[in-house]
């Protein structure tokens, strides 16, 4: 089944859209839309396919999406990157790169622990108390644990 897509798609990066295309029309997506810059300048801007599965309303340039963590991904691939470039230590602590970040008590904070989500940052809502709440005491505790037994 052909899909309709639309937008730019410089010659030189056609077996984009022809990926692009064959994905939605092979079903394994139902719309999306998809934007790539190299060397400054846009090769690839195309978007195609619905906005919902009975196929009545058709993924616009303009569609809002949520992208929820693929930034997370992102920012680790530029961090594997420095680390190769021996420009970023995972073992160090955070403070070696962002003095600030230090302060609170978080001076012990290793990189490696803000790349993996276990930082053990946190923001509550008021009037949540970590104490009392049997799941976090849990987590804390398994997460000290580990922490130490990792150094």
């Amino acid at each position: 089944m052909e899909i309709k897509t639309g937008g730019f798609c410089d010659p030189e990066f056609e077996n984009v859209r022809t990926v692009f295309n064959g994905l939605l029309s092979s079903g394994a997506d139902l719309g999306s839309s998809f934007c790539a810059t190299w060397k400054g300048r846009t090769v690839v801007d195309i978007w195609g396919g619905y906005l919902d599965e009975d196929k009545q309303m058709e993924w616009q340039e303009d569609t809002l999406v949520n992208v929820f963590s693929t930034t997370k991904t992102m920012s680790f691939l530029c961090a594997l990157l420095l680390a190769d470039q021996g420009e970023l230590d995972f073992n160090a602590p955070v403070s070696r790169y962002w003095p600030e970040f230090s302060a609170n008590g978080k001076n012990q904070v290793l990189t490696w622990f803000l790349q993996g989500f276990t930082g053990f940052i946190t923001r509550f809502l008021p009037g949540f108390s970590r104490l009392r709440n049997p799941r976090f005491t849990m987590f804390a505790r398994w997460f000290l644990g580990f922490a130490c037994s990792a150094g």
